[in-house]
């Protein structure tokens, strides 16, 4: 590519940057989101003590914030491919129940997410699939569709979706 070229791209260091203002990019998601009917996430809070954002900043500020909330999604800020991803179901007695049916207790799950996302960790609200999507996959998992917009101006590009 040429160096012109190249300019158009957001590249990983400019993603990263994008993703470390989770507010706005939470924000713009939901109104994108929310223009075609789509259903979006929520941030509800974020684990992230090194870094420049976040309320969560010690393994007992997320059980406190756990402990608080039931059915959350969360999932590591600098990751793909779902590694690191957890369904929480419910809450019962600290006893999270995740997706897959296994249980941990809550101190133990904060204890994980401090230890192991050096990036930080966020939850946001957990949606379900819409039945008719239950159905063609026999599954409740979530079928996820993300789209990754650029502003340029005054509008929104979309360079990729996944």
């Amino acid at each position: 590519m040429t160096l012109t070229q190249k300019r158009d791209l957001v590249g990983e260091k400019g993603s990263f940057s994008l993703n470390l203002r989770p507010a706005r990019s939470d924000r713009h998601a939901q109104l994108s989101g929310q223009q075609v009917g789509l259903q979006t996430t929520h941030l509800q809070a974020a684990f992230a003590p090194t870094r420049g954002f976040g309320t969560l900043r010690s393994p007992a500020d997320v059980v406190r914030f756990l402990t608080t909330q039931a059915r959350l999604f969360g999932k590591p800020v600098r990751g793909s491919g779902s590694f690191g991803s957890l369904l929480i179901r419910k809450l019962d007695n600290m006893i999270a129940t995740l997706g897959n049916g296994q249980t941990i207790s809550v101190s133990k799950l904060a204890e994980e997410v401090a230890t192991h996302q050096t990036y930080g960790y966020i939850f946001q609200n957990a949606i379900t699939p819409h039945p008719a999507i239950t159905t063609l996959t026999g599954s409740n998992a979530l079928s996820t569709m993300r789209v990754v917009t650029v502003i340029h101006g005054a509008s929104p590009e979309i360079p990729y979706t996944l």
